[in-house]
């Protein structure tokens, strides 16, 4: 429940708790009127410094779960402005934050908008202000490890792990967030699925390379596995990503395969013609792909609910259900097969 907000708070709702925890301890105080994105930002920086400090010749992993751009709205008294879509009280600094990171101004929280979305409707600036807020934290880390002379053998990840939600004020038709695919968060579709990803490693990875193969989470595990040496876990279904990368010609293919219930049905309130076309009720929900084809199924309890099938390439706003035609049977079969036999 914490990450619907970007301002903590000591107390709980519906009984999580809305504070931050350092090392499971209660650090919430360092957190009161301090931006979520700038706070996570510089509590990465001290952590970066402090370690080249104290142990410089030992690699470090360092996982940064940041909740931009997840919806906000819960506010307790340390906010005055009570919009949703929380953006910060103060411009970035232009030398970087630092730890221990200032408070904010109480009447300042909550309110400011980038000058250069200053002429957008209040939810779409806010929206906007919050995304750049997160590209210029990103920036100042990178910018951190270029300071301590390990940016060029530290491996950088960036992704996201759905979709754009239309919550909280935010919608996706208005920004355009997910690009030429349809659906939203909680889909199966690729507008649902589909989310940014980058790896920057200067050393190892050629700048400019695209990988036009998918893949899914639990390669990142896999891959790290691979770049550390160590065992990968025997229960990660993963693949190391690296080969991929470094022109390695034996790589293996990703296995993707998602199975998600939204108990609540609902349906992708902000795309109409979606609703009507593809998706009435979410429901249960499951996909599969196979190189250029997916199979999905929702509303899997309902009756009637069939196994669709579209060729994500060719099709990527997936309007084309190739499901029943002669010339894809084959496939069609193979994916069919694939979905059982994850299920079990």
């Amino acid at each position: 429940m914490a990450g619907h907000t970007y301002y903590h708070y000591q107390g709980h709702i519906r009984g999580a708790f809305m504070g931050i925890t350092e090392n499971r301890e209660d650090a919430t105080a360092s957190a009161i009127g301090r931006y979520s994105t700038d706070l996570f930002a510089a509590k990465t920086k001290e952590l970066i410094c402090r370690h080249q400090a104290e142990n410089p010749d030992t690699p470090f992993f360092l996982y940064l779960a940041v909740n931009t751009i997840h919806g906000s709205g819960r506010c307790d008294d340390t906010l005055k402005e009570k919009s949703p879509l929380h953006v910060p009280g103060r411009p970035y600094p232009e030398k970087g934050v630092s730890w221990p990171l200032d408070e904010e101004p109480l009447e300042a929280r909550n309110t400011y908008i980038n000058p250069i979305y200053a002429q957008y409707e209040p939810n779409v600036a806010r929206y906007s202000t919050a995304i750049t807020r997160l590209d210029d934290a990103i920036g100042d880390i990178v910018k951190c490890l270029e300071e301590q002379k390990i940016d060029r053998n530290t491996i950088i990840i960036f992704t996201s792990d759905n979709g754009p939600a239309d919550e909280y004020g935010a919608d996706p038709a208005k920004l355009g967030s997910n690009g030429p695919f349809d659906g939203l968060k909680r889909d199966v579709f690729e507008g649902g699925m589909r989310v940014p990803a980058f790896a920057y490693w200067p050393e190892k990875i050629e700048a400019g390379l695209i990988d036009h193969e998918p893949s899914q989470f639990h390669d990142w595990m896999a891959t790290i596995s691979d770049i550390t040496g160590a065992r990968k876990p025997e229960l990660c279904d993963g693949v190391s990503l690296l080969p991929r990368w470094t022109d390695d010609k034996s790589h293996s293919p990703s296995l993707i395969y998602t199975s998600y219930e939204f108990p609540w049905g609902g349906t992708s309130e902000t795309f109409k013609r979606f609703e009507a076309r593809k998706a009435p009720v979410r429901g249960l929900q499951r996909l599969a792909r196979i190189g250029d084809f997916t199979a999905l199924q929702t509303a899997m309890r309902s009756e009637g609910s069939k196994i669709r099938l579209y060729n994500v390439r060719e099709d990527p706003f997936q309007e084309n259900d190739l499901a029943g035609k002669e010339e894809y049977k084959a496939v069609y079969d193979e994916l069919k097969k694939r979905l059982e036999a994850l299920a079990e």
